[in-house]
């Protein structure tokens, strides 16, 4: 007819075939856009461990040593008032993973003041510390930063050494680490003193590593990590409670949900990336402060 315009629109075949080309260029795209977005959360994580690192020395401008690791009810020395129950324990594991009170909780609660959380630092009830949340403290790689079965969890741990007494971390009632006087011989850039560390992600709040708040859970998992040949770090796949007869098993191993390495931050501050294939001769030397033996920063990433 005059006048009248016809106009061609898509053929099935022409449709099926955009919508084709879209979902391969998408599948294509996808693992670049999550490469990038790993990067940026790992850098993140990264920035986290120096500003904890960075408190940790601040705490030791004030009091002269760094924060110690708190300690459970019954671990030397015992409160007074704790005396009898420690000596003839109502029930086998009475004074285990809990302090007896805030002189007892960890350098997650003492470092507080200097992270800008003094406001936390001065709550007085201490379910409110507990359901606190501290933003640094938890690696955007890994979960959000909330509450966990109704507790406000961390997601990095100082380094005790390879036993629990020659790493930064000591336990309450041991002498505490200072930046001097010989305590860290082999060096504070050759020495891991906080890191990424090893959670089931299916399990938050659930594992005897992640079952605790932040700020009091006694000289525990959660708060440090070891780091030997018999402790070496691994991914969170890797986490015992996979396998173990006991699903909610806790871990002593540093390690993280990062696909390759995780983040450590050194005791001068500074902070690397070291993979989960580290040596264990190497991975041991970076978390004993005393034992005198050399190594590469480099083999810490080979």
């Amino acid at each position: 007819m005059p006048g009248v315009r016809l106009t061609r629109g898509f053929t099935l075949i022409e449709l099926l075939v955009v919508i084709a080309i879209i979902a391969i260029l998408m599948a294509l795209l996808l693992p670049a856009i999550q490469k990038v977005r790993e990067a940026a959360n790992k850098m993140r994580c990264g920035n986290n461990l120096r500003q904890i690192a960075i408190a940790f020395h601040h705490y030791h401008d004030n009091y002269n040593f760094l924060p110690h690791g708190g300690k459970n009810i019954c671990d030397p020395p015992v409160h007074p008032a704790a005396q009898a129950n420690c000596s003839n324990r109502p029930t086998p594991d009475w004074g285990c993973c809990s302090p007896y009170n805030r002189d007892e909780w960890s350098w997650t609660y003492y470092i507080l003041p200097f992270i800008e959380a003094d406001n936390v630092f001065k709550q007085t009830r201490d379910t409110a510390v507990g359901q606190s949340i501290i933003k640094i403290y938890y690696c955007p790689s890994r979960r959000s930063a909330d509450l966990y079965r109704n507790w406000a969890k961390i997601d990095y741990a100082a380094n005790a050494g390879s036993h629990g007494n020659n790493g930064i971390l000591v336990r309450k009632g041991r002498p505490q680490i200072r930046l001097a006087d010989g305590y860290i011989p082999d060096g504070t850039s050759n020495t891991v003193m906080l890191g990424d560390k090893q959670l089931n992600i299916t399990r938050f709040g659930l594992t005897y590593d992640d079952n605790e708040p932040y700020n009091a859970p006694g000289w525990d998992s959660e708060i440090y990590r070891l780091g030997s040949a018999s402790y070496p770090p691994g991914h969170d796949r890797e986490h015992p409670s996979w396998t173990h007869p006991d699903p909610y098993v806790g871990s002593g191993r540093f390690g993280s949900s990062h696909p390759v390495t995780f983040n450590v931050a050194m005791t001068d501050g500074s902070v690397r990336s070291v993979s989960y294939r580290v040596n264990s001769t190497v991975w041991t030397r970076a978390c004993i402060r005393n034992d005198s033996q050399a190594y590469n920063l480099d083999d810490l990433n080979p």
